[in-house]
Formats: structure tokens, C-alpha cells, sequence
């Protein structure tokens, strides 16, 4: 995905969405995670009002560039989108990363610099553009 166009969310594409929120509410990680969020009151008791509060954080557009809703928290985070088809934003998710990798959509040149104790950059190639990518979202389990 490219930031700075547009993006319409179909009927199929929510549907989808809301589908995907009820299969990983039914795990024992999202359960504790729901406990964990009430007991400090950052969301809804009900699970009906925690899975459209995780609607709206992960799936809901909003501008990143100004022109218009063109981009959503899970697809920065999980699907990586570029910034006007150039600069690599996001894909803070190593195994999309890797299955990105398996399938030749990037590849990853090697380690370039920890710019500090949370961000590391490394080179890479995606989609026949070498490009550095500066990540300062490391990764940790809950």
C-alpha cells in the first residue's frame, strides 16, 4: 500500500476485518490482553465494545499524508506500506517481513546501524529500489 492516495474500504474488505477481530478475540492472548486494558481502563468491559475499539485503532483510515484517508494502524504495522511508492513505511512485523523475503518482494542486504537502544536500520531491496529501512519499533512479546 502507498500512502497519499485514497483508500475505500469495501463492504467485503469490513466484513473481512471484523471477521479476523472475532477469530483472534476467541485466543487466550487477546482474552488477557481485553482483562489487562479494563483493569486499567483503557477500553470497553464488553466485548462487543473492545472489538470496535480494536476496529477503529487498527482498521480505520486516517491521512498520513494529507490527501485524504489512505492509511490504517494494521496495515503500517503488520503489512508495511511505502510513502508515495518510495520510501518503505512500516512492516514492523517480522514475519511478514520474512514471508516477504521467501517470496522475492524484498530483499534483505544485511544490518546497517542501531541508531539507538530502540532503533535499528537495516538495507534492503523492495520492489527493485534499494532503500535503508530505520525501524524503531522493536518488537516484544506482551
Amino acid at each position: 500500500m502507498s500512502t497519499g492516495i485514497a483508500e475505500v474500504v469495501t463492504p467485503e474488505e469490513m466484513a473481512e476485518n471484523f471477521h479476523f477481530l472475532d477469530v483472534i478475540l476467541e485466543t487466550k492472548v487477546m482474552q488477557l490482553a481485553h482483562q489487562y486494558l479494563v483493569s486499567r481502563n483503557l477500553t470497553s468491559a464488553s466485548e462487543r465494545g473492545f472489538r470496535q475499539h480494536l476496529y477503529d485503532i487498527w482498521f480505520q483510515l486516517y491521512s498520513r499524508g494529507g490527501r485524504g484517508r489512505d492509511s490504517s494502524g494494521f496495515e503500517h504495522v503488520f503489512v508495511g506500506e511505502t510513502k508515495r511508492g518510495k520510501e518503505i513505511m512500516g512492516l514492523h512485523n517480522w514475519v511478514q517481513f520474512y514471508l516477504q523475503e521467501k517470496h522475492n518482494h524484498i530483499d534483505y542486504k544485511g544490518f546497517v546501524a542501531r541508531r539507538d537502544k530502540n532503533k535499528v536500520c537495516i538495507w534492503l531491496v523492495y520492489r527493485r529500489k534499494e532503500a535503508a529501512h530505520c525501524n524503531d519499533d522493536i518488537p516484544v512479546d506482551p
